[in-house]
C-alpha cells in the first residue's frame, strides 16, 4: 500500500482541510485490509530526516501494537523502485 500519511494525529487535526492523513489512520486501514507492506509518502517539506525517521519509528511501533509483525512499513524515498 502506498498512502499519503505524513502527519501525526495532532498535526493532521490542525491541518484538517489540507487533504493529508496521519500515519496511524493509514496503519488502521492497512491492518483492516490485511496489507503486508506499506510505504508512507507525501512528506511535509519542512521536516528533516530526523523528524521523518521519528515518524517512521512511531509508525512501526503503532503497527506492531495493532497488528503484530504482519505489516512492514517504510518511507517512500526518491529513487525507490517497486515491482508490482
Amino acid at each position: 500500500m502506498l498512502i499519503d500519511s505524513q502527519y501525526t494525529v495532532e498535526e493532521a487535526l490542525r491541518k484538517v482541510n489540507w487533504g493529508h492523513s496521519a500515519f496511524c489512520y493509514a496503519i488502521d486501514f492497512a491492518a483492516a485490509w490485511k496489507v503486508k507492506k506499506m510505504f508512507m509518502f507525501h512528506h511535509e517539506p519542512t521536516y528533516d530526516d530526523r523528524k521523518l525517521n521519528t515518524i517512521l519509528e512511531s509508525a512501526k511501533w503503532y503497527a506492531n501494537y495493532v497488528s503484530g509483525d504482519s505489516l512492514e512499513i517504510d518511507l517512500a524515498r526518491e529513487g525507490t523502485v517497486l515491482d508490482i
